[in-house]
Parts: structure tokens; C-alpha cells; sequence
């Protein structure tokens, strides 16, 4: 093996090791001349037995001095197969180049909301994969896995985050599809609002007067969602979470996947000892509490939303090759399931996530590509208390009249660091995009909300622009016959041992998630003369980053965290009281 890309998508592509030993005596019959390796993470382990070729077989006779007198090959090796995956090989490259100059620790994800293909999957940390060859000491192996920064972790799949105000979009789409309120209703917004005995925040000082589920969105005003979280009910707004894919996994070929959590009533009362009280429904209401997700799962609830009719089945590999380049095997494109939900809800939840960006009041406005119109949702939490740890977050789709690319980008604030999701996260996301604004224009369609299913077979019908540059992992070794020796391993062995997900706000949630079915990566056999996949490297674009914009921030103040009744509001009138549950 040989990893010219170093530590490109290092996470998903994942490492060998040994898994022979050689003979170090004499040689006996069906010994093994060279090292073999096999996949011990990621797709190389997953799809180890496409990429592994067939040995090949020599008759070797000695004489009694132990002279080879002879050294016939028999059986030829037969080289393994390619994987092809969905990611875009230049949007993979440059999203961790941003990540790598932008932040120390985070995560980048984008999918394509037609076809479900996942064309981004980028964390930071990373490590480089030819670190693991020929062999890596225990030493250093160790030194990855006590590393503060957990290089082996991949926080784009592995990572459980509180989704923060990314969730809002969430509360807001099932309150106005179930009826709870109407698009257009206000609610009284102070700095402050008590919820049984205790007050909760704005992330904001300031009475922000009564305000519309748009504005509420845009300017991500937290009394609105305590108020209309309660008024929905948690179990309402949680069983549209679902439907958009939180708290179950993706169905991806991935190792080490986070479940995240969308707890249930049931999970609640086990956890707690209690029913869900509305100081619970607050927390959850702006993405805090018991809620947990990953920047995967987020990015895919935002494909969902912009999509809005369909929750699409995510994919990363393209297709599957033999040792000829012929293509064995392909996914189908399909739904996972529907998302029965209100165009007049969508359309509402839409407009203020629009508003987020392009609006002179949204928190988004770092992200403005200037060349289409985005929606985006920022967030901003304490991840951590002790030490004392902020995390930014900044999610969406675009464009808004025809949504195609989904996203989710996470920034780990450093201990007592001051972050903010329009500050972090939103400017990372536009300065990416905005490097591709030529070929994103190329790839926008007319406006069509909806994938288009063709009569015949059921396949989406996507054009060829639609098809990303592909990195393909494959079995280059097994392509030669020469006598090199294979990677070896320094004790033997690599150990396998997945790192661990970082804890985040609560160990025991990431255990207690409800049992969403998840589905499985469908492939269909394909004849033996489809044409070869040819992979294309285009050149490195320029690294600019945009100027930004000076925009209002979403506070960083932690939401959700209950504040002492003592501690006096500038607020000026009295705050509305919602009676306790207990």
C-alpha cells in the first residue's frame, strides 16, 4: 500500500496490517514467501475482501545442501478490486485544507440532496495513513491514541455533539406541519423567561419584542423556541427529528458510526427518574439537553429539510470494480423514507433559514456566497464544562429556489476559547464554497424541488455533471507481480481497536437512542462491459479567503443554561411565566 493523499479522508479510508507471519526457519509446503496485509479500519477493513487479490502459487525444490534448484511459478496472483466512493477528490482536498487553516479541531460534511451522495466527509484533526507502513511501533500507535487532539477520531461520523441551534429549524418545521401554531404568529420574546422555577435566557440582552417563526430563525431567538417547544411538546417535535434521520445511524459503510440522540419519553424517564419536564423541553428545543447528533447527521437532516419531500439514503461508494476496471457493482439512488411534511411549513422554515444569511439581522452572514442564495441555521454551545468549552456550528443547503449541496461544519473551541457559529463555523463554509462558485454554477439546476424518478426502472435520472471527482481506493500492490516485500509489522501486529467517541454532555445518552431501523448500502450487480470508471484530478483552485463581512453574532453565552432567579433581567416588562409541570 502506498497513500499518496497522506491523511486525506484518513478516517474513512482507514489502514492494513499485517495478517501473516513470515516463516523464519526453514520453509515448509503452503509457507508464504511475501507479507500479506489486510484492512484493520475503515473501508479497507469493510470492503477488504474486494480488495484483496489471490495468491499466487510457486513450486520451489532444494537439494539436500538446501540449494534451490528449482523455482516454478504455478499460479499467477490475481490483483483485487477498486472502490470507488461518492467523495469529490478536490472538495475532499480543499475542505481540509480550510479546516487545517481555519481551526485545530472540527468537522466538514456535504451532500449532494438529489442523489444522497456524500461528496465531503472531512475532520480535524487527521493522521497520515503511510504512518501504518511498512508497520507502525506501538510507540507511536500509542502516541496517536493518548494525542489530546484525537487524531484517529473521526469527528465527522464518530463524534457526538449537541446539535445546538441547528436543531431549531427542527421545532420550528414540526410546530407550524402539526398545527401547534401558524406560520405567521408571533410570540412575546424577552431577555428572559421563567420556566417553572427557574429563568431561561436569550443568548442576546434585549427584548426582541413579539416575533415570527422567520424572524425567530434568523436572528435564532431562544424565548420563541422555549415557548414554542413547549406549546408543540418534546415527543412532537423529536418524532420529525427522527424522520430526519437523528438518533439512529446513517446506513453508511462506516466503522464506528455515533448514533447521537433523539431521546425518547421512555429514554427520559430512565435516565432521569422522572417524565420529561418543560425545562427539559426547553433544553431540547434549542438543540441542548439530552439532544446529541453528528455533523453527518446534521448535514443530512439539512439535505432532508431542503429537499422536503424525501429523506434520501446516503452513499459513499460510487461503485465497485474487479481488477480489470470493470464495474461489478453500483448503488441505487433511493429514499429512506418520506417526510410527510407541509409545503406551507417548509416554505416558512425556508425563508428564515434564508434569512440567516442574507438578512441585515441574521447570524449567518459570514457565509453569503453572493453568487446564490443559501439557508443556513448558526449554533453555539458549552460543549464542555470543565475545562470550560465552546462549540460553533454552521449547517444549511442551498440555493433556496432549487436546493442541491447540504452541509453541516463544526468548530471545537480550545478550553475558555470565545466562539460563535456566525463568527467560526460560517465564514469556513463560504470561504469553501466560494472556491467552487464556477463549477457549483455549472452543476445548479432549473428549480425542482424534488428528485426526478423515471417510469421505467425507478432510477433517479442525474445528469453526468452531477458525478463528482471520485477518490477510488483500490489494490495497487496486487496490480505487480514483482518480489517486493509486502508491509510487515515491527511486533506482528497493529492492534485494532477503533478510538473511542469523544463524551460529549452526556455518556449515557449516546446508549439510550430509540430503535430507528437504519437501512443498509444497496448494491446491484452490473454487467461485465459497463464501461471503466475513470477517476478525474482536476488542478488545485486557489485558496483565498473572502473578506468578511461585519455581521450581529449569535452570542456565545451558553443556551439553554438555567439562570438563578436572583440574577436581575434588563428586559422592560415582566417576563411571561409558563406554569410548571412538576
Amino acid at each position: 500500500r502506498f497513500y499518496p493523499e497522506k491523511g486525506l479522508a484518513a478516517h474513512l479510508i482507514g489502514y492494513v496490517g499485517a495478517k501473516t507471519v513470515l516463516p523464519t526457519g526453514p520453509i515448509n509446503d503452503g509457507d508464504p514467501l511475501f507479507q500479506s496485509v489486510m484492512g484493520k479500519s475503515g473501508f479497507e477493513q469493510i470492503f477488504d475482501q474486494k480488495l484483496t487479490g489471490k495468491p499466487g502459487l510457486n513450486k520451489m525444490i532444494f537439494d539436500k545442501n538446501g540449494e534451490k534448484i528449482l523455482n516454478e511459478p504455478i499460479k499467477r496472483p490475481r490483483p483485487g478490486g477498486n472502490v470507488v466512493t461518492t467523495l469529490d477528490l478536490d472538495w475532499q482536498r480543499y475542505a481540509e485544507q480550510v479546516l487545517r487553516e481555519d481551526c485545530k479541531r472540527g468537522a466538514f460534511v456535504v451532500i449532494d440532496i438529489q442523489s444522497g451522495e456524500v461528496l465531503v466527509m472531512a475532520s480535524r484533526p487527521t493522521f497520515d495513513l503511510n504512518e501504518f507502513i511498512p508497520y507502525i511501533t506501538t510507540e507511536r500507535y500509542k502516541e496517536l491514541q493518548i494525542d489530546p487532539s484525537a487524531p484517529l477520531f473521526g469527528r465527522a461520523f464518530q463524534s457526538s455533539y449537541p446539535p445546538a441551534s441547528t436543531f431549531k429549524p427542527v421545532v420550528a418545521l414540526a410546530a407550524i406541519n402539526n398545527g401547534s401554531i401558524h406560520p405567521d404568529q408571533t410570540f412575546d420574546c424577552p431577555y428572559k423567561i421563567k420556566i417553572g422555577r427557574k429563568w431561561f435566557h436569550n443568548h442576546s440582552e434585549g427584548y426582541e419584542g413579539w416575533v415570527d417563526a422567520r424572524r425567530a430563525l434568523a436572528k435564532s431567538i431562544n424565548p420563541w423556541f422555549y415557548q414554542v417547544g413547549i406549546k408543540t411538546g418534546p415527543q412532537a417535535f423529536l418524532s420529525v427529528a427522527r424522520r430526519l434521520g437523528f438518533g439512529s445511524k446513517t446506513g453508511l459503510p462506516l466503522i464506528g458510526e455515533a448514533v447521537g440522540n433523539a431521546p425518547t419519553a421512555d429514554y427520559i424517564m430512565k435516565k432521569m427518574g422522572r417524565s420529561t419536564t418543560q425545562g427539559d423541553t426547553a433544553n431540547l428545543s434549542i438543540g441542548q439537553g439530552l439532544m446529541l447528533a453528528s455533523p453527518l447527521q446534521v448535514a443530512q437532516s439539512m439535505a432532508a429539510i431542503g429537499n422536503g419531500n424525501v429523506l434520501m439514503e446516503l452513499q459513499l461508494v460510487r461503485q465497485i470494480q474487479d481488477f480489470h476496471g470493470r464495474v461489478i457493482e453500483a448503488p441505487t439512488f433511493k429514499k429512506r423514507n418520506d417526510l410527510n411534511l407541509s409545503p406551507t411549513a417548509l416554505e416558512t422554515i425556508h425563508d428564515g433559514m434564508r434569512d440567516v444569511v442574507h438578512a441585515s439581522y441574521g447570524t449567518g452572514q459570514r457565509a453569503n456566497l453572493g453568487f446564490t442564495t443559501m439557508c443556513g441555521k448558526t449554533g453555539t454551545a458549552q460543549w464542555k464544562d470543565d475545562p470550560k468549552q465552546g462549540l460553533a456550528w454552521f449547517s444549511g443547503f442551498f440555493p433556496y429556489d432549487n436546493p442541491r449541496y447540504a452541509f453541516a461544519a463544526v468548530y471545537e473551541g480550545a478550553p475558555g476559547e470565545t466562539v460563535g457559529g456566525g463568527r467560526k463555523a460560517a465564514p469556513m463554509v463560504g470561504r469553501f464554497f466560494l472556491n467552487f462558485k464556477t463549477e457549483i454554477e455549472e452543476n445548479l439546476l432549473p428549480a425542482a424541488r424534488a428528485m426526478i424518478i423515471s417510469e421505467e426502472d425507478g432510477q433517479p435520472i442525474i445528469s453526468g455533471d452531477m458525478i463528482p471527482k471520485a477518490i477510488v481506493v483500490e489494490d495497487e500492490e496486487a496490480l505487480s507481480t514483482s518480489t517486493i516485500p509486502l508491509p510487515t509489522l515491527g511486533n506482528g501486529e497493529i492492534p485494532v481497536d477503533i478510538p473511542r467517541a469523544i463524551i460529549v454532555e452526556d455518556e449515557e445518552a449516546l446508549s439510550g437512542n430509540p430503535a430507528i431501523p437504519t437501512t443498509s448500502q444497496g448494491l446491484t450487480e452490473i454487467p461485465a462491459d459497463v464501461p471503466k470508471a475513470i477517476p478525474v484530478i482536476p488542478a488545485d483552485r486557489s485558496a483565498n479567503k473572502p473578506p468578511l463581512p461585519t455581521v450581529p453574532d449569535e452570542e456565545v453565552i451558553p443556551e439553554a443554561i438555567p439562570v438563578k432567579p436572583e440574577i436581575p433581567g434588563d428586559t422592560p416588562r415582566k417576563p411571561p411565566e409558563i406554569p410548571s409541570d412538576r
